[in-house]
Parts: structure tokens; C-alpha cells; sequence
């Protein structure tokens, strides 16, 4: 299969386009092209060059940030305290070319999402996702993992571009009950806790539900203060939420005002810097922390 990579095009047959997942394939048809038009993210789908217009599958990208100090340091040591980045969004592939691997071309960034978003390896076509013992299995940070097929991990005869992200000698060292480096003992301990307590709380879905009633609570209380949320309730993750900077005042004051109160918020990427602001419902947060948010964001903007 010869696979082309482009960026979505009305000419590209999304109507058609079915990956077993309604979500998914109705985002494609309804929200791609408006979030395109509106500079929220692009979409770039994997077409077979025998028919350009069929759609094997696709990802949607946006800008997003992160800290300097959770990269390597090698790599961190040099960069500002944030760091742009590019956040997978959506990820499908057609059932028509489901484990063919279209998947090892739209590989699934689940480090803000694994544990609390409910991710499809059987039918979805994912070939590797990627996630950490933070966000939202609420461990220590120091760990990060990959759960990836064997047949595809194995598959490539490319030589690792680094020995530390090499997956194959650390699947290798795994199955030898070893591993390739010296690992963060108290940090494993702490993701088994972690991962009891998210299997006793009742697992993704208990942490979708969550995560969902926090986001919803954040979205009625700013609302009700005037703040406009940036997306549709329908098209916002659970996991972080995005909204307008209110008029008469800045993100940096909003920012530092909110902190000052035990609070911190995300800014914006890109065309959106100056304009909106984000919040995270993810962690040991309850509706008590919800409400003394509201209050915080009510005072600021007496």
C-alpha cells in the first residue's frame, strides 16, 4: 500500500469515511473544516495514491505547550521554561485498511488523555500510543511508556534514532524481567498505587465520568460570570477545556491574579496567546476545588 500524507481538502471523500467509531467519523465530516477555517487545527489525512480522493485514515494537529523541565535534560536545559509543541488531537483509520498499517503512520499521542478517554486498540487501528504515569493516572512523573503492537514494533528494520527511545531492545530487556537503564524505583511504586486505586475507582470510564462532571461544573460556573467558552461542550475533551479571556483585563493578569490565589492556568497557542486561556480538571480534584475556583475567577473580575 502506497500512502500519501495531505492536508484535508474538500475533494477528500469524508462523507465515505468510516472507522467504527461514530465520533470520529462524524468529527471528519462536521468539525475538520470548520476548526481548519477557524485556525483551531489542521487535519492531514493518509489517502493510497491509486485514489486520491478515498481516505485511509487521518490525525488532527494543534498547537500546544510544555514545560522544559519534563524533557530530558540534555534537550531541556537550553529551551525556555515553555515549549512549543504539537498535540495530536483525533486519530482514525478506515476499517477498510485497519491492521495494514496506516496505523504505524497516525501513532496516537495519549500522554494528556490515557486513563480518562476511552481509546480503541482492537477496532480503532492504533498501532502505538504513548502515555505517562501522570495526567490522568494520577502517578508521580519520571515514567513515561508505549503500549505497541509486537508485530509492528518488531517489524521495521530501521536502526533506533537514540539508545534511550530504542522500544525494541526495551521490549527485548522486558521480557528478560530487566531493563536497559537504571529506573526510578519509588516512581514505579508509586503508578502501581496509582493504577489500583484507578482500577478500584472503576477505571477509565470512573475517570471519564469524573473528569466530565469537573469539567462541567468549571463550564457552568464561568458561564454564569460571562466567560464564553472557546468550543461546544460536545467538542471539548474532559480533560482540558479552553475559554475567552474576559474583556478588561489581560491573560497575564488573569494569570497572575488566579495564581496568587492557588490557582494556575494554561495560555493559549499560536493566534490564540493573547486571546483565551485553559483549564485542567485532571488529578485529586473535587467540587469543593471547582467552587473555590469560581469564587477566585468572580472576585478577579468584580
Amino acid at each position: 500500500m502506497e500512502l500519501s500524507i495531505q492536508l484535508r481538502q474538500p475533494a477528500h471523500d469524508t462523507n465515505a469515511f468510516s472507522s467504527g467509531v461514530d465520533a470520529l467519523d462524524s468529527w471528519i465530516r462536521q468539525v475538520a473544516g470548520q476548526h481548519a477555517r477557524k485556525g483551531i487545527s489542521r487535519t492531514y489525512v493518509a489517502v493510497e495514491r491509486a485514489a486520491p480522493k478515498a481516505i485511509s485514515g487521518y490525525c488532527s494537529l494543534t498547537v500546544a505547550q510544555t514545560d522544559a523541565a519534563a524533557l530530558p535534560p540534555a534537550i531541556g536545559r537550553k529551551l525556555p521554561h515553555t515549549v512549543p509543541a504539537v498535540l495530536i488531537g483525533r486519530l482514525a483509520v478506515a476499517r477498510t485498511t485497519q491492521g495494514k498499517g496506516v496505523g504505524a503512520k497516525l501513532l496516537l499521542d495519549g500522554v494528556s488523555s490515557f486513563g480518562a478517554e476511552a481509546i480503541d486498540f482492537e477496532n480503532g487501528g492504533i498501532i502505538a500510543c504513548a502515555g505517562t504515569a501522570n495526567k490522568c493516572l494520577h502517578g508521580a512523573p519520571g515514567v513515561s511508556f508505549v503500549v505497541v503492537r509486537r508485530d509492528a514494533l518488531f517489524a521495521s528494520n530501521l536502526a533506533p534514532r537514540t539508545l534511550y527511545l530504542d522500544l525494541a531492545n526495551a521490549c527485548r530487556e522486558q521480557d528478560q524481567r530487566s531493563t536497559a537503564f537504571t529506573q526510578p524505583i519509588h516512581v514505579f511504586h508509586a503508578l502501581a498505587a496509582a493504577l489500583r486505586e484507578f482500577q478500584e475507582a472503576g477505571g477509565v470510564s470512573a475517570r471519564h465520568r469524573q473528569y466530565a462532571n469537573l469539567a462541567t461544573e468549571v463550564r457552568g460556573g464561568l458561564v454564569k460570570l460571562g466567560i464564553e467558552p472557546l468550543l461546544p461542550a460536545k467538542e471539548t475533551s474532559v480533560v482540558l477545556s479552553a475559554y475567552r479571556v474576559p474583556a478588561g483585563i489581560t491573560y497575564e493578569s488573569l494569570h497572575d491574579q488566579l495564581k496568587a490565589r492557588g490557582f494556575v492556568i494554561y495560555a493559549g497557542q499560536g493566534r490564540f496567546k493573547d486571546n483565551i486561556f485553559r483549564i485542567s480538571t485532571m488529578g485529586a480534584i473535587g467540587p469543593a476545588d471547582i467552587a473555590r475556583l469560581v469564587d477566585a475567577f468572580e472576585e478577579i473580575l468584580r
